[in-house]
């Protein structure tokens, strides 16, 4: 299909940068393909059957309604690999409020529903130029809008028919495009409904000739009337009328003068039973459920148990939505190798990205105890990054290991241990003397130099705090380390709190090891 209008000095410029950098291969099968592109009135045929069969419906409605209700936050990178929600941002409100029209979810539910549906989704963004930020976002059905493959530029535009025999040209920038995975064309979706179609039919046709059964014959099977004798033209017409007239009015009909074994009545089509009918519609139900919105048959099944039907919500958002939403995620996130910003994140600036709520179900017990190993060998701030998404906290408390925490805490004056004694602790200024005069932060820097330098290495460090047996222990003991793991887990046995001239000497892992065993 040939691409509207002339090129732009600006398609000159990227055509030129696409010979360099796109291999040749893709840039003659586009030039091929421009001429093999899927009439987009498919789409439409696609959407009759949302329509028209409850079961696609249905599917593709669960997906819409669930994918909209989540939130995309906009997020940093900083430069030291830790990540900062950015709240209200002008993205963010963009999306709550895309056009004059439609509401966030409104326009969710309609990329959603396309997608779900077509494969393909697509929006236009209201914008000046290509590194613009847009300030309008509309949705454009699949059936009005093709991509123009070129063999310069691989990807030339889209060509929008208007319906009424126009046909507008957009730009690539102008246009954000959701595809699902296609083995017979690079450039549009491949609906899954295509696959169903056949299945889908069969069901649709099941269900008008059920409705017809019961809203036209009263729910009496076809039969066949068969007369031993002749019957004259006149008296024939007649019984034809007074045999439909019958069965509209529930009637049972009435012969005479038939003589025996003039008229005998023979069943022609096959029992509800006898068909299975329920179950193939039930079985079709299943197949398109599980096609499209994997999960949803055993979570909305009226004899599912209450563990089968979590499993299918888990399923559901895990595998059927959490995709989609993630999906969307990345192609808003895109950049070009070539450094352009393509991608509507980064019209906003660098270093920013979008991120869809996870929704996804997780089992917060083994979370839980996943965490609290986690802990026993990583910092407070990694921690904080890796579980959490939280920033640092920004001073030495942030490098220390939570067990390090408890290990240096002092007890308060007049504080009870949990068992009803009394402590005899120290004010909080004597306190802080303490964890001055103690060699506990020595170590803790002691620790951070070796795991610099790495596993199995001699790390030496001088300290006036630290005793001569413990120092020499620990030179003693590194070259045998073998990951970053065994270095901090031998610091961990030499760190101690001074307290009342008595020394505490606590081992995170005998600590741990216990606990676990218990």
């Amino acid at each position: 299909m040939p691409f509207l209008g002339l090129y732009t000095k600006r398609e000159v410029e990227v055509a030129l940068k696409a010979v360099q950098v796109t291999a040749r291969h893709l840039l003659a099968g586009a030039g091929t393909e421009k001429w093999e592109m899927p009439d987009p009135s498919i789409f439409r045929n696609q959407a009759e059957l949302f329509r028209r069969l409850p079961d696609i419906g249905i599917a593709v409605e669960m997906l819409m309604n669930v994918g909209s209700m989540l939130a995309f936050q906009v997020m940093q990178r900083l430069s030291n690999e830790e990540e900062m929600e950015i709240p209200n941002h002008p993205l963010e409100l963009l999306l709550t409020t895309p056009n004059p029209t439609q509401s966030g979810m409104e326009f969710m539910q309609d990329t959603l529903g396309f997608f779900s549906l077509n494969r393909n989704a697509y929006w236009w963004y209201n914008k000046t130029g290509p590194d613009a930020i847009p300030n309008e976002i509309w949705i454009i059905p699949p059936d009005k809008i093709v991509p123009v493959p070129n063999e310069k530029l691989y990807l030339l535009g889209y060509l929008y028919d208007t319906g009424n025999g126009q046909k507008i040209s957009m730009e690539t920038w102008e246009v954000e495009h959701f595809k699902g995975f296609n083995p017979f064309n690079r450039f549009v979706g491949l609906s899954l409904i295509e696959a169903l179609a056949v299945s889908a039919m069969g069901s649709i046709e099941a269900r008008k000739w059920n409705t017809k059964l019961f809203g036209e014959n009263n729910a009496r099977l076809p039969g066949i009337l068969a007369f031993k004798d002749q019957i004259n033209e006149t008296d024939w017409i007649k019984l034809q009328e007074d045999a439909k007239d019958n069965a509209a009015k529930r009637q049972m009909m009435m012969l005479r003068g038939v003589g025996q074994g003039g008229v005998e009545w023979m069943q022609a089509s096959a029992t509800h039973r006898e068909m299975e009918f329920l179950e193939g519609l039930q079985d079709t139900k299943r197949l398109i459920w599980d096609f499209i919105a994997p999960g949803l048959s055993s979570m909305l099944d009226p004899s599912a148990t209450e563990a089968s039907s979590k499993t299918g919500e888990t399923v559901f958002r895990n595998y059927a939505v959490y995709p989609k939403m993630k999906y969307i995620e990345s192609r808003l996130n895109r950049r070009d190798r070539l450094g352009e910003n393509i991608g509507l994140v980064q019209s906003y600036g660098d270093n920013l990205f979008i991120r869809a709520e996870d929704i996804r179900i997780t089992d917060r017990v083994l979370e839980l105890q996943e965490h609290e190993k986690y802990s026993l060998v990583h910092t407070i701030d990694e921690i904080r990054r890796e579980k959490y998404g939280d920033l640092a906290i920004g001073d030495a408390r942030g490098r220390l290991l939570p067990a390090e925490v408890q290990a240096a805490r002092v007890p308060f004056e007049n504080e009870s241990d949990g068992k009803g004694k009394i402590m005899r602790g120290e004010t909080q200024a004597g306190a802080k003397k303490a964890i001055q005069t103690d060699y506990v932060p020595d170590l803790i820097k002691w620790r951070e130099k070796a795991l610099k330098r790495g596993a199995g290495k001699v790390v030496d460090y001088e300290s006036e705090l630290i005793p001569i047996d413990v120092h020499g222990d620990i030179v003693a003991a590194l070259p045998a380390t073998k990951s970053k793991t065994d270095i901090r887990l031998l610091f961990q046995k030499y760190i101690v709190h001074r307290q009342d001239d008595n020394v505490i000497l606590i081992t995170l892992l005998e600590h741990a090891l216990d606990k676990y065993e218990r």
